[in-house]
């Protein structure tokens, strides 16, 4: 027998969707009401409730007292509820005319009825906020909070990402001096932050300063002892957090101590606690492994493409003075490039600029001392031209340290392009 698929198979999905979208808003078939928080009663059907939510078929199937009343009290506003029923009923909402308060009352809702997808794609949109300049600077704050109290744990990560990156703006908001205490723990415990650590205490202190209700002593020593007084250099140390009283000489001087520890040390290896996140470590090790230093045409480096990074992440901020690297030398090609430090891996600096310099082997470049988490190195030229690794630019070991000997700071490596 001749098959003919378009024959033998009817599908009428669309009409199925659209008959239930009209029944819907017709308000058809409705078999039981809910009185909600602002006084406001929708009829709805309980079978639609059951077959989209298992909150609802809990509630209205599964033995308990709401299923056996045509009308049960629910604890949430009609707005909101509209929004959940469109969902139920028709698989879409409209997130773009909800302001920030309206979707946090939705995706708390949402989860509370087990609407996971819909939580889901509430969160994907407020994500899209954050990274499209949608939220307002100071309604991170409130949206943090909702996430810590709530704990919408990996939306709060995301928020605290944007809190960390816009740090020294929202400080200086008068609602920072309302945020929570769980949030302000939040913060501090945030393990990816990369908001100078001078700025943390800063805003921490003016925090507890500013409470109307005076800190708990063991919630004041925890916050306290989140802040990593290591990172703060020598100058703010005593000039800035020991006049404020809130940490006694010891603690500050132990600080102080641990950082001289630090002088004079290689904090780009790997030992040391450094990291790659941008470039690519050939095979024998890469830029940041202590020595021997030996390498060849494929191994021993790392390298990036002309115009992109190689940076190397650091344990913590570092006061640095003083980079060193070996660029790849078994040939006489040059390199230029561009060598550009950052507290964050976001906003850059630059350090020296060599894209107009002919640059070889062994290259030293000296700086006033700087805090940094962060080194990177732009490759803008590679002399090299018999293929494609004339595109690339490669690094066979780096140094990043505070250099206090005594020997002459000169910069030495690169020389005038002709």
């Amino acid at each position: 027998m001749v098959g003919n698929k378009y024959v033998e198979n009817f599908e009428d999905s669309d009409i199925l969707v659209q008959d239930i979208s009209k029944a819907y808003r017709s308000e058809g078939f409705t078999d039981i009401s809910f009185v909600l928080s602002d006084g406001v009663t929708i009829e709805t059907n309980r079978f639609m409730l059951a077959w989209r939510s298992d909150y609802f078929a809990s509630m209205l199937f599964g033995g308990l007292k709401e299923g056996k009343s045509d009308k049960v009290v629910l604890q949430c506003r009609s707005k909101i509820f509209r929004l959940i029923l469109d969902y139920i009923w028709e698989g879409k909402v409209d997130f773009s005319q909800l302001n920030l308060q309206a979707l946090l009352d939705l995706m708390e809702n949402a989860r509370m009825m087990c609407l996971d997808r819909l939580v889901g794609r509430i969160e994907d949109y407020l994500e899209y906020l954050l990274e499209n300049n949608g939220v307002d600077i100071g309604e991170s704050l409130i949206l943090l909070d909702f996430c810590v109290y709530n704990k919408f744990e990996e939306m709060e990560k995301i928020v605290l990402g944007f809190v960390d990156s816009n740090f020294s703006n929202l400080t200086s908001l008068e609602k920072f001096s309302r945020t929570s205490e769980a949030t302000i723990f939040a913060i501090l415990r945030n393990e990816d932050r990369k908001s100078p650590e001078i700025d943390i205490f800063k805003a921490l202190a003016s925090w507890i300063e500013s409470q109307v209700t005076p800190l708990s002593v063991s919630s004041k020593t925890e916050m306290l002892s989140l802040v990593n007084l290591v990172l703060v250099n020598s100058s703010s140390l005593l000039k800035v957090v020991r006049k404020t009283g809130l940490y006694g000489d010891k603690a500050i001087c132990d600080a102080l101590e641990e950082q001289l520890d630090m002088e004079n040390v290689n904090v780009c290896l790997e030992e040391n606690g450094g990291k790659i996140v941008h470039g690519i470590a050939k095979s024998e090790g890469s830029c940041i492994r202590g020595p021997p230093y030996n390498y060849h045409d494929q191994s021993g480096y790392t390298n990036n493409k002309l115009g992109e990074r190689i940076t190397v992440e650091f344990k913590q901020e570092y006061m640095i003075n003083k980079v060193e690297f070996l660029l790849w030398a078994l040939d006489d090609r040059k390199y230029s490039y561009t060598l550009e430090s950052s507290q964050d891996g976001i906003n850059w600096s630059i350090v020296l600029d060599c894209t107009e310099m002919h640059c070889s082997s062994q290259q030293t470049i000296f700086f006033p001392a700087k805090p940094m988490k962060f080194i990177s190195v732009k490759g803008s030229s590679n002399s090299y031209v018999d293929d494609e690794e004339g595109n690339n630019f490669h690094i066979v070991n780096m140094l990043a340290t505070l250099d206090t000997t005594d020997l002459e700071k000169n910069n030495s490596g690169m020389v005038l392009k002709n």
